[in-house]
């Protein structure tokens, strides 16, 4: 009788996508990324390449399940939009596979606009209905975000702005002698 022995050298081939995207802000630990392959024989174990000029440090992965999580907070404000990392299925036989992931970064509205503009204004009295009392001016750090100026507070009824300029001007007349100042709050959103 003689036995023979089959040497197994085919690697695994992975399955799962080579992108993902994340929110920024997820906690940290949160898992953003599965890992998938298939092999013959079975007996995957799931690691992340080290030493490459990526990001891997800022990650731990289950051996078992393929489970990827991000071991600090993304914030896509602070320039970090995505990341990229590589991961190794090896099974029982030692055969490995490589696969690139690149993670990339959502930007959400997570940040308020921030007045830059000033908190007070004057105006001649007896100025024409229509003059520009006043212009808000508000950034937001997230991309891409347009700003919606509305009006509100005790004077308010007495202006119109324009919500895409933050322009307030006058519905009314300005009279000194009838009402010597008076209280809006401008609100960016």
């Amino acid at each position: 009788q003689s036995l023979s022995f089959v040497r197994d050298t085919t690697a695994p081939s992975f399955d799962s996508a080579s992108t993902q995207a994340v929110n920024e802000n997820v906690a940290s630990g949160s898992w953003v990324y599965t890992a998938a392959a298939s092999d013959a024989n079975g007996g995957l174990t799931y690691s992340l390449k080290t030493g490459a000029s990526d990001d891997a440090a800022k990650f731990a992965i289950d051996a078992g399940s393929g489970q990827v999580s991000l071991l600090q907070v993304p914030d896509y404000e602070s320039g970090k939009t995505g990341y990229s990392f590589t991961v190794v299925a090896s099974d029982l036989a030692g055969n490995r596979a490589e696969q690139q992931v690149s993670l990339s970064v959502n930007d959400l509205n997570d940040h308020a606009p921030v007045f830059t503009s000033g908190a007070t204004s004057t105006v001649a009295e007896n100025a024409a209905i229509s003059t520009v009392v006043y212009t808000a001016v508000a950034t937001d750090v997230d991309v891409g975000q347009t700003r919606t100026y509305s009006l509100s507070g005790t004077d308010a009824a007495s202006f119109v702005i324009n919500a895409n300029t933050g322009e307030v001007t006058l519905k009314v007349s300005a009279n000194y002698v009838a009402k010597a100042s008076y209280s809006f709050s401008v609100i960016a959103t």
